[in-house]
């Protein structure tokens, strides 16, 4: 998982050289992941276009328990970016979030 600031995020090309068009890949539906989910084949970039959302840093590894661990919270302008396989979990607070599923 990658967070940091949208002006930063060509700089991150080198784990997915899809960012590099990114605006060419469709928006998905929004929506808070209330548990993992994990993506085999696709980079997922979340972006904060109003408001406030939590992403999950961390995770219980086991098949009867998979509580997050750690969050981080994103401000608007801020993204965060899940390489294929790895899980993610995310929900906004009363914001905008941009979806693009690189595959």
């Amino acid at each position: 998982m990658v967070k940091d600031k949208l002006l930063n995020l060509i700089n991150y090309v080198g784990l997915d050289d899809r960012i590099r068009n990114i605006e060419s890949f469709r928006l998905e539906k929004s929506r808070d992941y209330k548990s993992f989910v994990v993506d085999k084949e696709a980079t997922n970039i979340f972006l904060v276009i109003k408001g406030k959302a939590n992403a999950a840093t961390g995770w219980r590894d086991n098949r009867e328990n998979r509580e997050v661990t750690g969050v981080v919270t994103l401000e608007e302008g801020e993204f965060v970016l899940y390489l294929p396989g790895e899980p993610f979990a995310l929900n906004t607070t009363d914001g905008i979030i941009e979806h693009r599923r690189l595959k």
